[in-house]
């Protein structure tokens, strides 16, 4: 390894676990501070902006320590500060060890602000066209909807809020018209025809019907099924793929 690497690799080392790595010999701890400070806080800025519900559940000095040993162990796969949220989320996942202190639901409250996120920057436009129902129309999700299902009903999370676990809480996570970032609980009827429609674009309304009577074992589902898709094509969780 060259001399140049080895500077670069002990620099690095240092800024990312201060406490394990000792700086580099040639640079002065007045300057070696302020890298430390910008990194971290730099990153330190983006989890606590994507995670602000999940940051009220700890005391500074809690959630500081658990963003100091992610920025310290994990090794991050984008070099874009927008995927940070997403490689905290598989951090928590992958690598961290939950403790005492931290709720039973913190990966999943964790996973739903993200998810709020990344819905957000989705790089799609809504069309007005799409407002509209047809139903000879191929239809679709929306590629701004993100379908959910969690053991707690993290969408109420708060600290002093207990969370019942009994019952699986089935979300859809979406932006809307005016490109606002929302949620609505699901049934599990309306989950199923929003998965059959994410696995199938591009089918029509009737065809949509057939494939949740088979999955389902009920029949003249037709008038159901329709209403239900107009109602989320308003918010808009669907929509249609052909032009009118």
């Amino acid at each position: 390894m060259s001399n140049f690497k080895q500077v670069q690799l002990a620099f690095s080392r240092h800024i990312r676990d201060p406490q394990k790595y000792p700086k580099p010999a040639d640079i002065e701890e007045r300057r070696m501070a302020v890298y430390r400070d910008l990194f971290f806080n730099n990153v330190k800025g983006f989890v606590d902006n994507a995670f602000p519900v999940l940051k009220s559940f700890y005391t500074e000095q809690q959630w500081e320590r658990r963003v100091r040993a992610f920025f310290a162990t994990h090794q991050c796969h984008s070099p874009h500060f927008v995927d940070i949220a997403s490689e905290f989320v598989e951090y928590l996942s992958e690598q961290y060890q939950p403790v005492a202190d931290d709720p039973d639901f913190m990966l999943e409250l964790a996973h739903y602000e993200w998810i709020e996120l990344d819905v957000s920057i989705r790089r799609y436009q809504l069309d007005q066209q799409e407002r509209y129902f047809v139903s000879a129309e191929k239809i679709a999700l929306s590629p701004l909807v993100a379908l959910l299902q969690y053991q707690y009903p993290v969408h109420k999370a708060a600290p002093g809020v207990e969370l019942d676990d009994a019952t699986p809480t089935l979300l859809a996570v979406y932006r809307d018209w005016d490109d606002e970032v929302k949620f609505t609980l699901l049934s599990p009827m309306s989950m199923l025809l929003l998965a059959c429609l994410q696995q199938s674009p591009g089918v029509s309304v009737s065809q949509l019907v057939k494939m949740v009577e088979q999955q389902t074992g009920m029949t003249n589902l037709d008038s159901q099924i329709e209403q239900t898709l107009s109602e989320f094509q308003k918010l808009p969780l669907v929509i249609t793929q052909a032009p009118l």
